[in-house]
């Protein structure tokens, strides 16, 4: 399975399990809000520690993701140079 995924960008598989997990977390710290601030305002506290709590893990996903494809296989794109097909990538006069 890890094969699989060699050289591709694991910042997308981040930022799924961190929404994924954030949704979850976010809903818990919604549940804990409401049951602790017994007032009118623990609707509006509960929804910003859900939307904070899920966004933060979502950035924090894609973020390691990124940081765990440049650390697995560097800057290269799969097949060296080339592109995902194995065709040679145009240059658009750009020079370094």
């Amino acid at each position: 399975m890890f094969e699989q995924l060699r050289g591709r960008n694991l910042a997308h598989i981040g930022c799924t399990l961190g929404a994924l997990l954030g949704l979850f977390l976010g809903l818990m710290a919604a549940v804990i809000v409401i049951q602790f601030v017994i007032s009118a305002s623990a609707v509006t506290l509960a929804t910003i520690a859900f939307v904070v709590v899920t966004v933060g893990l979502t950035i924090l996903g894609y973020v390691l993701g990124v940081i765990l494809t440049r650390r697995l296989w560097g800057n290269a794109p799969r097949g060296g140079e080339s592109g995902a097909l194995g065709l040679e990538r145009p240059d658009h006069g750009t020079t370094d």
